[in-house]
């Protein structure tokens, strides 16, 4: 089953203008109040829908009160502002289906909010290229559920004689009194073996496993417990002795979902997520009083792998919302992947009251050649229909290479309980 749906959860239309192709929000966004999002230069992503002629834009929505308009503009130079391509005077309309494109071509794109005033603010630009003439569009096919059951967070990590090992998490709604985290290994990624016991079993809710080989052949598991993020030491993957705290949550502050790689300097970094524990309340498009928790994604680097420093800055602010009248209530469970130009890619889910009752919108990729600086936000799948006709919520991704592409395992949700660990694969990244 292909799942490529550019934006999930919208009511669009679409227009035709110029080769250009509008997507209008026909429900309005909030008027602004505490919680709104500030007058600043919008955030422009972009979603797996691409063809060898066409792409498709999104971007958050301008907050500010003296809006005129988007001017959106093409280049094929980094950093040249290049050709206006599009004007949209109403302020609800954050995407774009870009037409008229040549095969096999790198375009970059900017989106500029103009003011009633005469100023102007510009977007992060974002480059895509086309697919070659008569190339099929990638896409992420959804395999089904590999570990039924009231399970969530996995993290699938590659064996050193073959085949896989997934830790994955006890779903508290399932197992309110019994959280903590168990293993299953797999020859193929696909049909997996449960083994017995839990890894952490002197750690009551443990949680949110991320694991990772030392050179020495040891395994070590970061996991949320009680205070912040925790770690443990295991020779075999299995057994599993708890080593202390690595990062404490602070104040009303939680650090939460871990996500560790090491670096070619033989260095450390951790990304994980950093949000209150108490929610903001904010007016949503029906002018009722919603809850959201704005978390960002945030790093830290180590040389032994258990003294951390936090690094400057925010790697995903959550506190922007992906659409405008749709703030981000959630945005977490990052992995980071390593690819074969040396650049770096987070998976991450993000959520937001509007899109459902769950606030799981679905899962994104962004890119970065430093793993500090995350540009091309790029909107991956979110929720579809199961064969048995459940509609299906995606989160909690662990993206693993596999032969001729990429396999994603994430948490899917159907209402209130959850399904299992499913799995989607495509072809090269």
């Amino acid at each position: 089953m292909n799942v490529k749906i550019p934006i999930v959860g919208i009511v669009v239309a679409c227009i035709a203008v110029a080769g250009v192709g509008a997507y209008f929000l026909m429900k309005p966004g909030p008027e602004g109040g505490e919680g709104a999002p500030q007058a600043e230069a919008v955030t422009l992503y972009i979603s797996e829908s691409l063809t060898d002629n066409s792409t498709v834009l999104i971007w958050s929505q301008s907050a500010a009160a003296d809006f005129a308009s988007y001017t959106v503009y093409q280049s094929t130079s980094s950093g040249a502002l290049g050709d206006q391509i599009a004007t949209i005077t109403d302020a609800t309309t954050i995407a774009l289906t870009v037409t008229g494109l040549s095969p096999n071509t790198t375009y970059y794109f900017t989106v500029r909010v103009n003011r009633t005033g005469g100023t102007y603010e510009d977007s992060n630009q974002v480059s895509v290229k086309t697919l070659q003439e008569g190339e099929e569009p990638p896409s992420w096919t959804i395999e089904g559920v590999v570990i039924p059951g009231g399970y969530c967070d996995s993290e699938v990590v590659e064996l050193p004689d073959g085949g896989y090992r997934m830790y994955y998490g006890l779903d508290p709604r399932t197992y309110p009194e019994n959280i903590n985290i168990v293993s299953a290994v797999s020859s193929d990624g696909l049909n997996w073996t449960p083994e017995p016991g839990t890894r952490l079993p002197e750690e009551p809710r443990a949680a949110m496993p991320s694991v990772i080989e030392l050179p020495d052949g040891r395994w070590r598991m970061y996991y949320n417990s009680s205070g912040g993020i925790q770690s443990a030491i295991s020779d075999d993957g299995l057994n599993f002795q708890a080593e202390g705290l690595r990062l404490a949550d602070y104040d009303d502050i939680n650090r939460v979902g871990p996500t560790v790689i090491r670096l070619d300097d033989g260095r450390y970094r951790m990304y994980y997520c950093e949000g209150p524990t108490q929610p903001t309340v904010i007016g949503n498009a029906e002018g009722e009083q919603q809850p959201i928790w704005p978390d960002n994604i945030k790093s830290a680097i180590s040389s032994d792998g258990l003294s951390w420093e936090i690094e400057s800055g925010i790697r995903i602010d959550g506190t922007k919302p992906l659409f405008y009248g749709m703030f981000t209530n959630m945005i977490g469970t990052p992995d980071i992947v390593k690819i074969s130009d040396g650049s770096f890619q987070l998976y991450f889910l993000a959520g937001s009251p509007e899109m459902d009752e769950k606030g799981v919108d679905g899962i994104y990729r962004a890119e970065s050649a430093d793993g500090l600086n995350f540009s091309n936000m790029t909107f991956l799948f979110g929720k579809y229909v199961d064969e048995e006709g459940r509609e299906i919520i995606t989160a909690d991704p662990s993206v693993v290479k596999i032969e001729g592409g990429w396999r994603i395992y994430y948490a899917s949700d159907c209402g209130p309980y959850s399904t299992g660990i499913s799995s989607a694969v495509r072809g090269p990244i």
